[in-house]
């Protein structure tokens, strides 16, 4: 039993991140989604559920980068700023934009709600930031 869920949870975390494409966008399909999700916070309740992230450069004169994590193309989180952090910088790089995103994309398609990002997890990913 052990066994089959330590491979479930690596197939879902493997189709979580898998490279970004072309344009910055990664995705997870809520077939494997929905099968981790506890019963008390559904991610949805369409097996069609499907959620994306996008980076982008900052604007209105914000630094840096940020991303957006889409549900059905809807925007769910619009993070234009470092998480955890106090202030209101951006990523400043698109790397570290989609390396947190990634992550928080994660949290949310497997129903880790919220999906907080804490200090120790900038700095496992590498993250450049300053307090």
């Amino acid at each position: 039993m052990r066994i089959s869920f330590a491979i479930l949870i690596g197939i879902a975390f493997a189709s979580c991140t898998n490279p970004l494409s072309e344009n910055g966008h990664t995705s997870c399909s809520d077939s494997i989604v929905a099968s981790k999700v506890p019963e008390a916070t559904p991610v949805s309740d369409s097996s069609s559920s499907h959620f994306s992230m996008h980076t982008f450069k900052n604007a209105d004169g914000l630094e840096g980068y940020g991303f957006d994590i889409y549900q059905k193309g809807a925007m769910m989180i619009h993070q234009n700023s470092i998480p955890a952090i106090q202030g209101n910088k951006g990523f400043s790089t698109e790397e570290d934009a989609k390396a947190v995103g990634a992550l928080m994309l994660y949290r949310v398609s497997n129903g880790i709600m919220p999906p907080s990002i804490s200090i120790e997890d900038l700095d496992s990913l590498g993250v450049k930031y300053s307090l």
